[in-house]
């Protein structure tokens, strides 16, 4: 992010384009989140690519996830394991509610084990300061190439 802004106002060439950025540029508080936020039209539903996609989609995520699981089981100090079947589960429901592929993802995982987290409480904090941040500063997110 600081050596992207350096780039640009350097003028080297190395400076990222607005297209290689995330554009949020239409959320200016929570209230322009929830507007963002809409349901599909009934066309989607008619198209075998969507469904294609959303197959692959919690085929790779699924296995990821399993993953996942398998490697926390093996760092967590407590010798705690995780049922797979109700992390899939979870992970089912998230999608379906979300409307976004979920999956457990290893860097944030393997974090939360290595600062100490014991119960669900950082991934719940996690998603609470990820929206948070979409909703209050949109603005600085649009910095991250």
């Amino acid at each position: 992010m600081a050596v992207s802004a350096l780039a640009s106002g350097a003028d080297t060439g190395l400076a990222l384009t607005a297209k290689q950025h995330i554009a949020l540029s239409d959320l200016d508080g929570p209230g322009s989140l929830v507007q963002a936020l809409r349901l599909p039209g009934r066309s989607h539903w008619n198209q075998p690519e969507n469904y294609r996609v959303a197959a692959t989609i919690a085929l790779i995520s699924n296995l990821e996830t399993l993953l996942s699981v398998e490697a926390v089981d093996a760092m967590d100090p407590l010798g705690r394991t995780m049922p797979a079947h109700r992390e899939l589960g979870a992970q089912g429901i998230g999608n379906m509610v979300s409307g976004l592929p979920m999956t457990a993802v290893i860097v944030r995982s393997s974090a939360n084990v290595q600062a100490g987290g014991r119960t669900r409480l950082s991934s719940f904090l996690r998603g609470v300061l990820l929206t948070a941040s979409v909703a209050f500063a949109a603005f600085a997110l649009e910095w991250i190439p």
